[in-house]
């Protein structure tokens, strides 16, 4: 190691040396082929595509089922209007149906 200053910039070639030697890859060829024997065979693009495809399609169910049932007006007392009725009027915005509708108070 340089003994010359704790602030010298130029290359430790000493370190260089140490860190060459431990991190050179012994056995490349071996630790590749032992790694690619352990992977599974792969099939065709269209069987990976589908496999992923189960997964999202059920997660777009759920999130679809968790949406209808967030947005489906409830009936209460002085229920507030849905957002489709409030969106769809032609009057202008009303601020405070508005905010009970993304509050969820009115539902």
């Amino acid at each position: 190691m340089n003994s010359h200053s704790v602030f010298d910039t130029g290359p430790d070639r000493e370190l260089g040396a140490l860190l060459r030697e431990a991190l050179t890859p012994a056995g490349e060829a071996e630790f590749v082929s032992r790694i690619l024997a352990g992977l599974p065979e792969r099939g065709s693009l269209w069987e990976v595509l589908a496999g992923w495809a189960r997964p999202g399609i059920a997660a777009a169910i759920l999130l679809a089922a968790a949406l209808g049932y967030w947005l489906t007006p409830r009936l209460h007392d002085g229920a507030a209007p849905s957002a489709a009725e409030v969106l769809a009027a032609d009057q202008p915005l009303d601020r405070d149906a508005m905010a009970s509708v993304v509050l969820g108070t009115g539902r």
